[in-house]
């Protein structure tokens, strides 16, 4: 499977930003856009909120995000701030 987009190896603080200009810059006109978890080992709290907007983003444009290839603990992060069911994997 090739993935539109991915996620980098780390996304804390200080990363958010570049991150989120990053997989902006690459969004593919796809109805479901796949985003690729399994480089993602460095994160905080900082990678919900870059998800969330990517989701918000594409949700303007009709178009939905599913993150693939989560950690155990990406998936645990997301749970804990109760947003799991809002990011399909």
């Amino acid at each position: 499977m090739t993935f539109a987009l991915a996620l980098p190896e780390r996304v804390l603080f200080g990363d958010a930003k570049a991150v989120m200009l990053a997989l902006q810059s690459g969004l593919p006109a796809d109805p479901v856009v796949q985003l690729d978890a399994s480089a993602l080992q460095i994160f905080d709290s900082s990678v919900v909120a870059v998800l969330l907007a990517l989701q918000r983003r594409l949700a303007t444009h009709g178009q939905r995000l599913q993150v693939c290839h989560r950690s155990e603990r990406l998936q645990a992060l997301l749970t804990l701030y109760g947003v799991a069911e809002l990011l399909p994997a």
